[in-house]
């Protein structure tokens, strides 16, 4: 073996590959590809058609989880929701937030530093040892609006035409996704009546 010169990969041997020896071409060696290396389109266009029909078979299959994990979401948020106005109502008199019937407000006093009659601060001190009970209002995962529209003690539930946020009747306390009847779960609860 050793440095043979007719041995190919030796020193001073013949060298198919161009790249591993510059100087190959210039010697004389044949540098061409080796025909039979490669897919024919063909092949390709089988794969890439197989492959697509598998796409359009596995999707669909997937696409109810994003509306189950929203569903999900807006429980959450939900629950979430009512257990701080819960905690602001026992640290605030029996008083609901948001009272006076102000969207602003309501966000204010759940979002902020408040003393025990409601009014608020952005920073906590001995005069506003509470809250805050939420980093902000979450957007309703079905209409990705945040937007809390209240109504007084007299009204009751009434879907409305479009999604929106949320739902906030300050006499009973009653808070729900403003939803339309369109939105249910698998057990044919609907979203907004949850």
């Amino acid at each position: 073996m050793g440095n043979d010169p007719g041995m190919p990969g030796a020193i001073g041997g013949p060298c198919r590959d161009s790249y591993a020896n510059p100087n190959a071409a210039a010697r004389g060696v044949d540098v061409r590809p080796v025909a039979g290396n490669g897919f024919s389109l063909v092949e390709i266009l089988v794969v890439v058609l197989i492959l697509g029909i598998l796409a359009a078979v596995v999707i669909p299959m997937f696409g109810g989880f994003s509306d189950e994990t929203r569903a999900a979401n807006l429980m959450a948020n939900l629950q979430t929701i009512r257990r701080q106005m819960n905690l602001y109502r026992v640290q605030h008199n029996d008083q609901w937030p948001g009272q006076l019937g102000n969207a602003d407000l309501f966000r204010d006093q759940m979002t902020l530093f408040s003393d025990a009659d409601g009014n608020t601060a952005a920073a906590r001190s001995a005069d506003f040892p509470f809250g805050p009970y939420l980093s902000e209002i979450p957007a309703n995962a079905l209409s990705g609006d945040n937007a809390v529209s209240i109504v007084s003690v007299k009204h009751s539930f009434v879907p409305p035409m479009t999604d929106r946020g949320w739902w906030y009747n300050i006499g009973t306390g009653e808070f729900r996704a403003y939803l339309t009847n369109e939105h249910a779960l698998p057990d044919g609860r609907l979203l907004n009546q949850l």
